[in-house]
């Protein structure tokens, strides 16, 4: 059983959901006070800021992310630092981790749910040196995440399926060329397509399936490349990857590896932008590998 220190450090981003993060901020530290845990709130002045906070937490401590899937990621890479348990608490427009690991999008069901919560260990994927907890991806999907975090005027998921569309309309084929490592042995090849994702908890997009299956605790990474040149075969994949069901698609694969290495361009020759857990992580080539079993989580 884990020996918990008593003390939670809720982290904020304020402007995480609208502005719904914060006001609900005070409610949940109430809310931990009558658990009987030593909350302290701290509103972050950046996404570094929350990295470093969750860094010089101390082991034992609970750190509750009050944000989006973006403010997780950055708090998680902290927490991997410091050895401190996360519970992440849904706060924004997506919600896409917190969807993964079943919890209820309410952000005061999850706290109160810590009354009875226990310790998961799960691994992380590392891209350059990022750690994300969702799915990493180039392509299609990363232009629809750019273009969504654009339209600020447009809340809740659907932002995500106006963006689509709206990127759908221009987008060209990208090129790719994937490497990987995994209990089957090396993989390699070079194709034109639309989406390379790189799931650990297999969901993004608000609500995406990009990676069905995902597994947090497996020591390994799921690979999906959907190829193509068509306009026909993006949109037929686009619109099944909610349900998980582009897997079906002929021109869809996936498996599982330990260590990725991707390059990608577009139409143009410029490399491509990684995004995981909704925001922009770094540019390819970039190497993607998992850490089994790296974070702790408390829910």
């Amino acid at each position: 059983m884990t020996e918990l220190s008593g003390r939670a450090t809720v982290l904020v981003n304020p402007a995480a959901g609208a502005g719904t993060a914060a006001t609900s901020a005070e409610t949940v530290v109430v809310t931990l006070r009558d658990l009987g845990f030593e909350p302290t709130l701290v509103r972050t002045t950046s996404a570094q800021h929350a990295t470093e906070v969750a860094a010089q937490t101390a082991a034992d401590d609970i750190v509750l992310p009050l944000g989006g899937d973006g403010m997780i990621s950055f708090v998680a890479q902290g927490c991997v630092q410091s050895g401190a348990l996360l519970t992440p608490l849904p706060a924004g427009r997506g919600n896409d981790f917190v969807r993964g690991l079943g919890l209820p999008r309410d952000t005061l069901a999850v706290t109160r749910s810590l009354a009875s919560a226990t310790e998961h260990r799960i691994d992380v994927g590392i891209a350059g040196e990022r750690v994300f907890v969702g799915t990493a991806t180039a392509g299609f999907d990363a232009l629809t995440n750019e273009r969504a975090n654009r339209l600020r005027r447009i809340r809740g998921p659907v932002v995500y399926t106006a963006a689509g569309v709206r990127t759908a309309l221009t987008v060209k084929p990208f090129r790719f060329a994937v490497r990987t490592d995994g209990p089957d042995g090396a993989r390699e090849e070079s194709f034109e397509g639309w989406n390379v994702h790189i799931g650990n908890s297999g969901r993004h997009g608000g609500g995406l399936a990009a990676t069905p299956g995902g597994d947090l605790t497996d020591g390994l990474l799921d690979v999906l490349v959907s190829r193509g040149r068509r306009f026909d075969q993006l949109a037929a994949s686009a619109l099944l990857e909610r349900g998980g069901q582009h897997v079906r698609l002929p021109y869809v694969d996936r498996w599982r590896a330990t260590r990725i290495e991707l390059t990608a361009t577009d139409a143009a020759g410029r490399p491509l932008v990684l995004f995981a857990d909704g925001d922009p992580h770094t540019r390819t080539p970039v190497t993607v590998e998992v850490r089994a079993g790296a974070l702790r989580l408390f829910h």
